[in-house]
Order: structure tokens, then sequence, then C-alpha cells
């Protein structure tokens, strides 16, 4: 498309911003890991992100889900345990 001065129009900036689509599908299974139950997540099985950053990424979750979850990390392992509880 070449620029002629002819042709030249002002378009709002919202129109000339394209944002992409926002994701239909999750990242991580986080209705299945709120479920109830204890689960052991481990690092490069079932997140690849450093525990303290999954670990925000739960809470994170589990406030645009209504949910309330306690986790734990333990110092030694590359793991969280992530559990839903009644609020």
């Amino acid at each position: 498309m070449q620029h002629s001065e002819e042709t030249t129009e002002q378009i709002p900036l919202r129109d000339r911003i394209t944002w992409p689509p926002s994701p239909t599908e999750e990242k991580y299974p986080y209705d299945e890991w709120f479920d109830g139950s204890i689960w052991k997540l481990h690092m490069y099985q079932d997140f690849f992100i450093h525990p303290n950053s999954m670990r925000s990424a739960l809470y994170m979750a589990a406030r645009r889900k209504g949910k309330k979850i306690k986790t734990h990390c333990p110092t030694t392992q590359d793991c969280i345990y992530v559990q839903a509880v009644k609020k």
C-alpha cells in the first residue's frame, strides 16, 4: 500500500490497535486440580516455571474461578502441594 498525501486520513488509535484474541483454553488443568483433593504438582512434569511463580499462578487461577486454595512448597523439592478448600 502506497502512501498518498491526497488520501491521508486520521484513523482513531482505538481502530488501529488490534489485540490478540484471548485464549479459550487454560494452560493448566485448574478445574481438575481444584477438585478438593490434595495434588502434588511436579516441576517439569506438571508445570514448567519456578515453583514460586506457579504458586502465584495457582492463586490467581483460584481467584478467577471463585475458589479458595491452600498450597505448600517444600524447600528441598521442586514441587507444589495444592488443595481447594471450602470458603
